[in-house]
């Protein structure tokens, strides 16, 4: 009957949009590579934190994304994903311009278009290591100025346990 056929095709159209949308919503960076090393395809984050245009990481190796010293230990997490091991990294990927970008990925098998692929998934942590940069000069401030207060100083912390003093 035409019409479930156009049912059919509608779902699968809806379906398609659902999974683009998300694909290109997620904030990480997302790349699908294939077990030769070439990128498949990359979601938005890729493109932008990566700063490429249109398709410019399509048909890339993934080890153009990494500094020629990391090469080897990016090899081995592959090969280790492979082996169905652990794939975390925070080997830092490279723009387009060969600046670092430090991430921790995470790289999973999967299947993509009926073939065996490796999922990678990229959490910048530029942000989340310029608060901790912060904090530590923070504390390091604020321990001087205890240490080199003329007057006594204690620092106690919520629960009235002493933290430092001088």
């Amino acid at each position: 009957d035409i019409s479930e056929r156009i049912d059919t095709e509608q779902q699968l159209e809806e379906r398609t949009l659902n999974l683009t949308s998300l694909f290109n919503s997620i904030t990480q960076i997302l790349i699908i590579v294939d077990f030769d090393g070439v990128i498949l395809h990359a979601n938005k984050q890729a493109y932008s934190k990566l700063n490429y245009s249109g398709r410019g990481l399509i048909s890339r190796s993934v080890f153009d994304l990494y500094a020629a010293e990391h090469l080897s230990e990016m090899k081995i997490v592959f090969e280790r994903v492979k082996q169905s091991l652990s794939g975390l990294s925070t080997t830092p990927l490279l723009t387009r311009e060969r600046v670092p970008i430090p991430v921790e990925t995470t790289v999973t098998l999967g299947e993509w278009s009926s073939r065996q692929v490796f999922f990678m998934l990229a959490n910048d942590e530029t942000e989340r290591l310029k608060i901790v940069d912060n904090l530590r000069i923070s504390r390091a401030n604020l321990k001087s100025l205890i240490q080199n207060s003329p007057e006594s100083v204690a620092l106690f912390d919520l629960d009235l346990r002493l933290v430092t003093f001088n």
